[in-house]
Order: C-alpha cells, then structure tokens, then sequence
C-alpha cells in the first residue's frame, strides 16, 4: 500500500496559489517534469531534488494549522521558490498515480545540503542567549526554522542582508580557509576568475588586451537582435552587465580615457541598436546604465574641461532615443562662467544655423532645435548672462513652440501679465498643431487665475477641461470650482447635457446664449473669453459619453441611473470591460442577478481568448459571482454554471485546473 505524507493531500489550487503566488506557481508547474526522487520526512514533509540551472534539493512542510513553508539549495533569496511549489505538485501527482513515497534517510545528502545552505545564508546558530543578544542589539530579527526531524534552528535575518552576512563569514576565517573558500568559488564560477584576474591586470596597467577584448564584447553585444513578443513572453534581449562592470573597473583604476574611448564605440554601436530593436526599452536601459559610466569618466579624463563639456553636449544632442535622459548631470560642478559663455555662444551660433534660424520646422528638426535651444539656455544661466534668455524663447517661440518655457521664466522674472499673454497667444498658435502643449498653457493659466483668487475664472478654467476630457475626475473638479463661484446646480445639469448631446454651452453664438440665459435653460455662465473660442476644434469625443455619465452616476450614488444608463449603453461600440466590470460592482446589491449577467459575460469573453492569462482574469470574474450566489444563498446555480462551463471548455486543462481552485477541490482530485 502507498504511504503517503500528512496534509498536503488536501490542498486545492487556491491553497498553491495563496501560498506561492500565481507567478511563481505558474513557474513551478513548468519544473514538475524535472523532480526526482521524491520522499516524505519523519515530521510529515517532503523532501526532493529539483533540476534547475543545477541540481537543488528542496523540502516542503504543511504544519497543523496548514501553513506551508520550504527550504530549498537554490539562490533564490524568498520562499516560496518555484521548486518548492514542483515538488508538491510531483508528490500529488504521484498521490494521485497511488504511487509509493518512501521515507527519507537521516543520513540522505539533501537534508544536510538544505541545513547547509540556510545557515550560510542565515548566519544560524542553536544558542538561544546568543539569539536574544542579537535581537536586542538591533542587528536584526530571529525566526524558527523547523528542520527535518521535527529539530527547530533560529533563523537569523540581519539588517544588512546577505552581502553583510557574507562579509563577517568571511572575515571569520584563517588564511587557508579562505584560499579554499575563494578556489572553490573559481572553480564553480568561471566568472569570479576572471574578474580576479582582470582586477590584477588593471592594477598593473596592462589595459590594452582588456580594452580589446571590452570592445569586440560590445560589437557582439550590438550585432543581437534585440526583441520580446509581449504576448508570449519570449524574446532576445542583449545583456550589457557585464560591459558596465567591465568600464567601471577600467575607471575605479584610473583609465578613464580608455573607458570614454570604448564609450564612444557603445554609443554608435548601441543607438543603432536601439533604433531597430522591438524590447519595450529593455535595451536602451541597459545602454544608459553603461553610459552614465562613461559620463562619469568623461569627467575624469584628460581632456580640457571644455572639450568634456562638447562631449557630453554632443551625446545628449544627439540622444534619438533619450537613453541619457535620467542620467546624472555630469557637468553640474564646472563652474567656470567664463568657458559657459564660451559654449553659449557655440550653442546660440549653432541655433542660427539650424533651418535658417527663422520659420516654422517639422515636429524632427523642431525636437532638434528645442535641444540646442535648451542646452544654450543652461550655459547662459550658468556664465550669468540671464537677461538674454527671455529674448531667445521669444525669438524660438515660434519656431519651437517653447511658450511654456518662455511663461515660466516670465512668471519668475515678476511679469504676470506678459506672461498671461504669451500663454493666450501659444494657446491660439498650437492648439491645432499641438494640442499638449496649448493644454499646459491652459494650465499655466488656471494657475494664474487661482493664484489671482479671480473664482470665476477659475470655474470657466475648469470647464475648459472638463469639455476637452470629460471625465469623473474633471466633473468632480468642475463641481468643486462651481460650487465656490456659486453655479452648481445650473452647471451640473448643462454638464450632464453635454455629456449626453456633445453640444457645448460655452460655443453658443451671442443669440443663442442670450435666449439659453431668458429661458434659464442650458445657460453657462463660466465663459472664459481668453481662449475658449480657440478651443472649438479640440472636440474628438464619441457622444453620448456613457463611460462618464456611469461613472458620476455611481460616484453619486444613483443607482437607478447607473440601470439605466447601462441598458442605453450595452451595445455601444466604446463601453469596454473595465466600466462594465465597476457597474456590476456597483449594483451587486440592490440588483445581483444584472452583476452576475455581466460577470458571466465578461468571464466568458476572457476564456474564447484560450490563454492561460486570461484564464485567471475570468476567475476574478467568477469568483465575485460565487461571492453573489453564497450571500443569496444560490450555491446550486453555482454548482451549475461551473458544470456548464466545464461541460463547454473540457479540453482545457489549464481552465480546469483554475475550476477546481474555484470550487475549493483538492489538486488530487484534479
């Protein structure tokens, strides 16, 4: 007859899933194939080897109250690791198979590899005076850790991590020791070597082989292509660490130059690569991070200061893909307003030649200059020469469109009310062409009007952008204004009709506003003269707007309203799954059997999808539908709907698999 271990027989998906996560569970379903030897300990565990990148050993333990834990030989720094979760999803399936699982040994190597390893991580120790005196001290915590044997061990978490425990570890030992320690790291990790051996050739000054061999890896590096299917998952991503360390080791010994040199190469070479690369940015991250590297040596080299300066200048100019945009400033401490000047000048005289210097640009050159114009305008500030940096943003206003630039340092230099107009006017110049920026304008404004306490204006300010984004947010931020200029009762429902009509009350012609305004009917007394009329063309808005009008509904409280705009709205073309789903959260109470309708509906859009993924968004679905039907005591139509459903997908076993969590049944029953 199978012996089998204590507990772990009634566990249900929901049980792995709570326990390690949906992410590592998935993960370690994928290793259920590379578990062996599978054994139960004394105290109820089990206990198995998990190949990985190696072999590790891995034990499972569920104690009385049905807490799982796990240890396990790899580096994963957390438990529950993916091959604890393998290794009780191989012990049930051999449960299930009604497979023999026999005891451990004592004596078996895994147990004592397991003990090993938490206590080099660990730092443990049995003397329970030693822990207190450790707790106390404030270096950290201790925790018990039952071992195989039912023995426990404190497991001690310091505050300075791993990286800490490490150190005094081997602070601790005797010159032979660690000759030993240090030659059995080489020997199971090439890398470490070569890292050694690396760090002796710098600190003798033989660079050149190094240099060679930095540049052919970053050529290697750049020829990859550079690529991730966000679907799948899978891709290619060229992985530039070790080029980053390599260049931080050449500039921690003192070869800066030889470091911007190989810069200069990584720039080229990784732009190019970047340009043509489908990653989500993985790539340029990597690149930046090697380059704010090569900033830092730049800064350090033997070039003149105002040669590293253009250096530096030179790369951000030419940054297509702004892979140094969060890099650090590396220029902050040149203080020599003399060589500013110097580069003001270049920078001013570049503008010049940019397109001419006058007329409009496309968005490419446009972007370009904005750049120099920006760069030209640090350089002024830093040599001193700040009387000359309004007069350059009017003259680039045009060209560039940098009006809130130019409002800014207007506002800054105590000119409100040239400031105001440059905003009004950039607002008319881009709306059109433009449109975020004329919308910071129109911010900008709003904030002069809030800050001039002018209240009225404030609440037309509002309505500008409650009319460019209807939304909850700005409804509840025009409400607010309106409500403090004294309007909201005749504001909110002219706001309601816009919503549902398009029709825009602050557009009306002088005549139809005046008849609005005697019949106290779609009056709208928050007109913003400045820039409203400029503003007709930005409405690209699908009317009725149901999404919104739901949205306040609910935010208000009506819930008939919410029924009733629902109805309206089921076959709209722009009602998506996220508003459907905030309805039937919202009337689950006062109208469950419309929430359980479109949960069911929503929960079977994600499974004709056929994809794990949306597998686990349908059960959230259907899990507040089981919430539902047990407060209404239903659990039958529950039973039903999970039978129709199994019935309809049974070829899906990643979808029964997430069924069975539903319905609480154990894995071995799966």
């Amino acid at each position: 007859m199978a012996e089998h271990g204590s507990g772990f027989e009634q566990l249900t998906w929901d049980d792995l899933t709570a326990w390690a996560g949906a992410k590592i569970l998935s993960r370690g379903k994928s290793y259920t194939r590379q578990v062996s030897d599978v054994r139960r300990t004394h105290d109820g565990g089990i206990v198995a080897w998990v190949q990985g990148t190696k072999r590790y050993a891995t034990m499972v333990r569920r104690d009385s109250s049905g807490t799982l834990s796990a240890a396990c030989s790899c580096p994963y720094a957390w438990t529950p690791c993916k091959h604890g979760v393998a290794v009780v999803l191989a012990y049930l399936e051999s449960v299930k198979n009604k497979q023999d699982v026999p005891r451990v040994s004592m004596s078996d190597s895994r147990l004592k590899l397991i003990e090993d390893h938490s206590g080099a991580i660990w730092g443990m120790d049995d003397d329970d005076d030693t822990d207190q005196d450790f707790e106390e001290s404030g270096q950290g915590t201790v925790e018990k850790l039952t071992m195989p044997g039912g023995r426990s061990r404190p497991v001690r978490t310091r505050k300075g991590g791993r990286a800490e425990i490490v150190r005094q570890r081997i602070e601790s030992m005797d010159r032979d020791q660690l000759i030993e320690f240090v030659s059995g790291l080489v020997k199971e990790y090439p890398e470490i070597g070569r890292k050694i051996e690396e760090k002796e050739e710098l600190k003798a000054g033989r660079v050149t082989k190094i240099v060679r061999s930095i540049r052919a890896e970053i050529e290697e590096l750049a020829s990859e292509p550079a690529w991730v299917n966000s679907w799948s998952g899978e891709g290619s991503i060229p992985d530039y660490s070790r080029v980053r360390e390599r260049l931080q080791s050449l500039l921690d010994s003192g070869h800066a130059d030889k470091a911007v040199e190989l810069g200069e190469d990584l720039w080229r070479l990784g732009n190019q690569q970047v340009g043509s690369s489908h990653d989500e940015g993985e790539t340029g991250s990597q690149i930046s991070e090697c380059m704010a590297v090569v900033l830092q040596a730049v800064t350090k080299s033997s070039m003149s200061i105002r040669d590293q300066i253009f250096w530096v200048l030179d790369a951000h100019l030419s940054d297509e893909y702004g892979l140094l945009d969060g890099s650090q400033n590396s220029l902050a401490e040149v203080q020599d307003r003399q060589l500013w000047s110097q580069v003001a000048d270049s920078l001013l005289a570049r503008l010049e030649r940019m397109n001419g210097g006058r007329g409009k640009t496309d968005f490419s050159t446009g972007y370009r200059r904005r750049r120099v114009m920006n760069w030209a305008i640090e350089a002024l500030e830093r040599c001193g020469r700040h009387k000359e940096i309004v007069p350059l943003l009017t003259r680039e206003a045009p060209i560039t469109q940098c009006y809130g630039t130019l409002v800014e340092y207007l506002l800054s230099a105590k000119r409100k009310t040239e400031a105001k107009a440059v905003a009004v006017q950039g607002f008319r110049e881009t709306i059109d062409s433009a449109p975020g920026i004329a919308w910071d304008l129109e911010t900008k404004l709003h904030t002069i009007a809030e800050q001039d306490k002018d209240l009225p204006l404030v609440a037309a300010y509002r309505s500008l952008e409650f009319f460019n984004r209807p939304s909850l947010d700005s409804y509840k931020k025009l409400k607010t204004a309106a409500k403090v200029a004294g309007h909201w009762p005749a504001i909110r429902e002219t706001a309601i009709s816009f919503l549902e009509t398009g029709s825009r009350p602050d557009m009306q012609t002088a005549d139809a506003r005046s008849n609005a305004e005697s019949k106290s009917a779609g009056w709208w007394p928050l007109l913003c003269p400045e820039i409203s009329a400029a503003s007709e063309k930005t409405a690209r808005h699908h009317f009725p707007d149901t999404t919104t009008l739901i949205r306040i509904a609910i935010h208000e409280k009506d819930t008939d309203a919410v029924i009733r705009r629902y109805d309206q709205a089921k076959t709209a073309r722009f009602f998506g799954d996220s508003i459907r789903d905030e309805v039937a959260e919202a009337v689950k109470k006062s109208h469950p059997d419309v929430s359980l309708e479109i949960w069911r509906n929503l929960a079977e859009e994600q499974i004709k999808l056929v994809k794990p993924a949306a597998y686990e968004v349908a059960a959230r679905y259907l899990r507040k539908m089981r919430d539902i039907y047990q407060k209404t005591h239903r659990m039958a139509e529950w039973t039903a709907l999970i039978g129709s459903i199994r019935a309809a997908h049974k070829p899906k076993r990643s979808l029964m698999r997430i069924l069975d969590g539903l319905e609480a049944k154990r894995i071995v029953d799966s």
